[in-house]
């Protein structure tokens, strides 16, 4: 098994087209292999391939979330089923934030979208094949909400009210948000005065929540801080720790939904800095207060966040310190007590 293992890769290195990654951009050096690895050993072996990083030299590690989004796109373009494309293994379907998983369900949702969207037939068509396994029914939910603004053109309350048809309608409503939020990355915003895009504002990340009923806004100020980082250090080129200071600052203003705001910055640190507990405590150690450090750490181990760091015991606990330490063990706790361990 591991002789064929090996020989496989000697002969995908060997058999490889010299110019795939020529290309200066990285990023879509990676999809190039990602689709070549697919192309000829199929869905399940390309991902496995992602996943234990035996590609070093295409920047799979940096490029996770991008590369693994392809795949789930990829991987329902030539199986044509939602069905057959969850069937690899379901640990990997959690790797890079569930990105496989929002990649079949982006792509799932552009082969109806010149039909009439009925969410519940959407979500019984992905969503429901994950319900038993927690964590990916809460990744699956997120995504959709991610596909639901894309296949209404970024109608945010449209895109919410898909929402509201489905099981776990929070986890999808943030996923709306979020993908609002995407706008303000740098390869999106320079078109983004080309499209309708109603519910963004530069320099405003609360804007779209204070257009939409009351009942979304507190998932609404949460995915806030997305929009103000990525406004802060990748379009203003803030050093990092000003951004970070500032993001915090920002939440002031949320009057109150500020706590779903400081949460929100503590998801985004968690996912910035891998949750490595020097740098992870460092960045929440920005916030001006105990009460803003400990919101940021509740929203760095949330539910949706907590998963990622496997094993899930209190030993991935154990080189935090203080509240960060604290905060960890208590999320730890309450996920094990739910039973949403993944199963290999």
């Amino acid at each position: 098994m591991i002789f064929l293992f090996i020989f496989s890769f000697q002969y995908l290195y060997s058999d490889y087209p010299a110019d795939l990654c020529t290309d200066v951009d990285t990023k879509k050096c990676a999809t190039k292999q990602i689709e070549f690895i697919a192309q000829e050993f199929g869905i399940n072996f390309a991902l496995q391939s992602h996943i234990q990083s035996t590609l070093p030299k295409i920047a799979m590690s940096e490029h996770c979330h991008e590369t693994s989004h392809y795949l789930g796109t990829l991987s329902y373009k030539i199986l044509k089923s939602t069905s057959l494309a969850f069937s690899v293994p379901k640990y990997t379907l959690a790797f890079c934030f569930g990105a496989y998983i929002h990649g079949v369900t982006m792509q799932y949702l552009e082969s109806v979208v010149d039909q009439p969207l009925d969410p519940l037939i959407v979500y019984q068509n992905t969503c429901a094949l994950l319900k038993n396994i927690p964590i990916l029914h809460r990744m699956c939910a997120h995504g959709l909400g991610h596909g639901f603004l894309v296949y209404n053109h970024f109608d945010v309350p449209a895109a919410l009210a898909a929402c509201m048809s489905i099981v776990l309608p929070k986890a999808c409503q943030g996923g709306v948000f979020m993908e609002n939020a995407m706008i303000s990355l740098p390869e999106w915003h320079v078109h983004a005065k080309d499209h309708n895009h109603a519910y963004y504002k530069y320099g405003d990340a609360f804007f779209p929540c204070t257009l939409v009923d009351y009942k979304y806004r507190d998932v609404c100020y949460t995915t806030a801080s997305i929009q103000t980082y990525n406004e802060e250090v990748l379009l203003l080129k803030k050093p990092l720790v000003t951004a970070i200071k500032n993001v915090f600052v920002s939440c002031k203003k949320a009057a109150q939904y500020q706590s779903d705001c400081l949460q929100g910055i503590g998801e985004v640190l968690g996912k910035i800095t891998k949750w490595e507990p020097v740098s992870l405590q460092e960045a929440c150690n920005q916030g001006a207060t105990k009460t803003e450090q400990q919101a940021c750490a509740d929203g760095a181990f949330t539910e949706r966040t907590i998963t990622v760091m496997q094993p899930l015991d209190s030993t991935v606990c154990s080189d935090f310190s203080g509240l960060y330490q604290n905060t960890c063990l208590q999320h730890i706790q309450k996920e094990l007590g739910q039973s949403s361990a993944l199963p290999t």
